[in-house]
């Protein structure tokens, strides 16, 4: 299977089988003040962190879809390797729970959880908001999910 149908089924699976793209078009997501103070919800804040959960998966199958095959095709050529063929499938295993034991962390953290945006990026209900000492909010905060 190819990165590109691995990252398409990925991001399929997020919009379509989780539903959480048509609930957070229709329904956004909850957005809040720097004291957690919820503000109301957000479709522009829902669609952002669908898009960054999709590329965050992408990301994870990338490291797997790449070094365990290019290691193996360089292992292969050597001669203890092909002295002893039974031992592809587990340095196969290995090389593949290695890579996602590291690219798992890394792809999850390649969007923070908790997002920080601009007001002026959401809806205009959003735009003129004030905190209670009745200064212009700057920043309004959503978790995107994992």
């Amino acid at each position: 299977m190819s990165l590109k149908e691995t990252a398409g089924g990925s991001s399929i699976e997020i919009l379509e089988t989780s539903g959480a793209w048509y609930t957070y078009e229709a329904n956004g997501i909850d957005v809040y003040d720097e004291k957690g103070n919820k503000l109301g919800k957000s479709q522009k804040a829902g669609a952002s962190a669908v898009k960054q959960v999709a590329i965050s998966r992408i990301l994870t199958n990338c490291p797997v879809l790449t070094i365990p095959p290019l290691v193996l095709s360089l292992l292969e050529k050597t001669s203890w390797l092909q002295k002893n063929p039974r031992f592809s499938v587990p340095i196969n295993f290995g090389l593949i729970a290695l890579s996602l034991t590291t690219a798992l962390p890394l792809a999850i953290a390649a969007f923070p959880q908790n997002v920080v945006v601009d007001p002026l990026k959401l809806e205009s209900k959003f735009w003129n908001l004030k905190d209670e000492k009745g200064e212009k909010l700057r920043h309004i905060f959503f978790n995107k999910g994992l």
